[in-house]
């Protein structure tokens, strides 16, 4: 069971960084792990179109969507990964920038 809810996260991820690609560049998704703070995390880097800062502190909320995003999502898929990545006592985080895109880090 919980090997199922880690693929999950890392469908979500992989899915959401085809769908928020940009139409200008072809898609690169780069998957891996580094050492942060001292410990392992993986993380999941696109070249996707980022996600404006005005919208990274509730990214990870329920329904939470960003205005004119494709797809048509109810803006569940990075909440579920939060709750999946926190029941296993981890954490979540992002880092992007509009255009040049964005990268998600998680450790469990």
């Amino acid at each position: 069971m919980q090997r199922e809810k880690i693929r999950l996260v890392l469908r979500i991820l992989l899915d959401n960084a085809r769908l928020y690609s940009r139409d200008d560049a072809p898609l690169k998704v780069v998957v891996g792990s580094r050492r942060h703070r001292g410990r392992h995390c993986i993380f999941i880097h696109d070249n996707g179109r980022g996600i404006p800062a005005a919208y990274q502190p509730t990214i990870f909320e329920a329904f939470q969507r960003i205005p004119g995003s494709p797809g048509t999502g109810l803006g569940l898929g990075l909440n579920l990964v939060k709750r999946v990545v926190e029941q296993h006592g981890g954490s979540v985080w992002i880092e992007s920038r509009v255009g040049v895109g964005t990268t998600l880090y998680f450790r469990l």
